[in-house]
């Protein structure tokens, strides 16, 4: 009898093990379709100004925190390639994906480039048939930023040796 229960108990359990749910193509295409696009590369862009920002006002004390994230985010342009999936909840139908990023800063003097930054974020179904998002990870994106290249902006005046520190 007992071999009979265990032997009961290791077949549902394979035959569980057999009938998990896959995730659909719908909640995978979440990871790259354009309203997730846009909306990640916005939460990025709003990221890496408030990051650069953060770093002049650190030294600016004639502007106010908003005055230079609002010149930041002007000049700041953020893009994403290569969306991939990580993982995918079948029941829930939320996914948590991974994009790779760049950015340019036109500074006026000096142009800052970054690439390679991979990071994660997450899609979440929300109430009302909505959608939340989340980036999950920053600090590939704070790395981009510090690990960024600089070059002078072509037809500006070259810095002079002071300015050239900077």
């Amino acid at each position: 009898m007992n071999k009979i229960k265990s032997g009961l108990a290791i077949l549902t359990i394979a035959m569980l093990a057999g009938c998990q749910q896959q995730p659909n193509a719908q909640d995978i295409g979440m990871c790259w379709n354009a309203d997730t696009k846009e909306t990640v590369n916005s939460m990025v862009k709003n990221y890496v100004a408030e990051y650069i920002a953060d770093g002049i006002a650190k030294n600016d004390k004639t502007h106010t925190k908003a005055q230079i994230t609002a010149w930041v985010k002007a000049r700041v342009i953020t893009t994403l390639s290569n969306f991939y999936v990580l993982t995918a909840d079948p029941v829930t139908g939320n996914v948590t994906c991974g994009a790779d990023a760049a950015m340019t800063f036109k500074r006026g003097d000096k142009t800052y480039t970054g690439s390679g930054a991979s990071f994660t974020f997450a899609v979440y179904n929300a109430e009302g048939d909505n959608t939340m998002y989340s980036v999950t990870s920053r600090h590939s994106l704070t790395q981009m930023v510090d690990d960024a290249t600089v070059s002078p902006d072509a037809g500006s005046a070259k810095p002079s040796p002071a300015s050239a520190t900077q």
